[in-house]
C-alpha cells in the first residue's frame, strides 16, 4: 500500500493551477519576457509630463510674471535715466517749495521713481558736503550702507529727475527707499508703503536723527 505522502505528491503533479506565474516551457518563458519588456516600454512612453517638469501653480506663475515686469520697469528707468512722469506731478507748495504728488493711483509696493544722482564713496561725499556748506548752497546727499560699506548718492545738482524733489515726513510717510542692484551697482528707489491716492503728496522719512541737524531744521520732527 503506497504511503500517504507519495499519494498526495502524485495527485499534486496532475493538478492544474490556472494563472500560474511559473512558466512550464522555454517558449512560455520567452513569451512572458517579451510581454514584460513591452509593458515596461509602454510605461516609459506613457509617463506624464509632470514626471519631467515641476508643477507650477497659476498663482506662483502670476507672481513670477509680476515680479519680472516690476524689475523691467525699474531697469528701464535706471538705464534710460528717466522717471515714470505719467504717474508723478511736480507741484509747488507755499510752505516748502517743490514737491511731488501722485498723478495716478499707486498701489502698495509700487515702484515710484529712483533717487538719482552721483554714486560716490564716503570720503568724496564728506568733501562735497563741506564744499556745499561753505558756499551756502543746500545739498541733497543720501548716505546708505550697501555690502557693509557706506555709499552716498549726491543729487544736489538739478538734473530733471524727480526723486530729489520728494519731501520729508516722519509722521506720515507713504513711501520708503530701498536698494535695487543693477549691473553690480546699487540704486536707491522709492517704493509705496501703502496705496496712494491721486493728488496725494509723495513723502518719505529722510531718516535724519542727528541732534545738530534737527536743531537747525526743526521741521524734520514736526512734519
Amino acid at each position: 500500500m503506497p504511503c500517504r505522502t507519495k499519494s498526495v505528491t502524485a495527485k499534486a503533479k496532475t493538478l492544474k493551477v490556472p494563472n500560474s506565474k511559473k512558466p512550464t516551457s522555454k517558449t512560455q518563458t520567452k513569451s512572458t519576457k517579451k510581454k514584460q519588456t513591452k509593458a515596461k516600454e509602454d510605461t516609459k512612453e506613457n509617463r506624464c509630463i509632470t514626471d519631467f517638469f515641476p508643477i507650477v501653480s497659476r498663482r506662483a506663475l502670476a507672481a513670477k510674471v509680476k515680479l519680472e515686469e516690476f524689475n523691467r520697469q525699474i531697469q528701464k528707468c535706471i538705464e534710460t535715466r528717466t522717471d515714470p512722469t505719467e504717474n508723478l506731478i511736480v507741484t509747488h507748495f507755499d510752505e516748502k517749495g517743490k514737491g511731488i504728488v501722485a498723478g495716478t493711483a499707486l498701489n502698495k509696493g509700487s515702484f515710484i521713481c529712483e533717487y538719482s544722482g552721483d554714486l560716490i564713496d564716503l570720503i568724496e561725499a564728506k568733501a562735497r558736503e563741506s564744499k556745499y556748506e561753505q558756499s551756502g548752497a543746500g545739498c541733497y546727499m543720501y548716505y546708505f550702507n550697501w555690502n557693509s560699506v557706506i555709499h552716498c548718492v549726491d543729487a544736489t545738482l538739478p538734473s530733471g529727475r524727480l526723486g530729489r524733489l520728494i519731501n520729508h515726513s516722519r509722521k506720515a510717510p507713504n513711501c520708503k527707499t530701498t536698494i535695487f542692484e543693477h549691473n553690480g551697482q546699487p540704486h536707491l528707489i522709492f517704493i509705496a508703503l501703502r496705496d496712494i491716492e491721486v493728488g496725494e503728496e509723495i513723502l518719505y522719512d529722510y531718516g535724519e536723527r542727528d541732534p545738530k541737524a534737527i536743531r537747525s531744521n526743526p521741521w524734520i520732527t514736526t512734519t
